[in-house]
């Protein structure tokens, strides 16, 4: 897939969300991956970091997500905001 159509896809997939609990944990995401240009990914970063975007997009698609209340259940010990 073209860097355009991804971009075009996540928009697509973002803007049927309706959690803000959701969408406030994919900024978080997108903040934490952001990286400025004084460190640059390697190509081995690239590519991981964009399959690991490409299985999380296929989950969506499938259906195999889970609320922010779910994860939250199942990891209790996980540090809050």
């Amino acid at each position: 897939m073209e860097i355009t159509e991804i971009k075009r896809h996540l928009h697509e997939m973002i803007d049927t969300i309706e959690d803000a609990d959701i969408l406030n944990e994919i900024d978080d995401f997108i903040s934490d991956v952001v990286i400025d240009e004084e460190t640059p990914l390697s190509d081995l970063q690239k590519r991981a970091l964009n399959k690991s975007i490409q299985r999380g997009l296929k989950d969506f698609e499938e259906g195999r997500v889970h609320t922010f209340d779910e994860v939250k259940k199942r990891f209790p010990e996980w540090p809050s905001d």
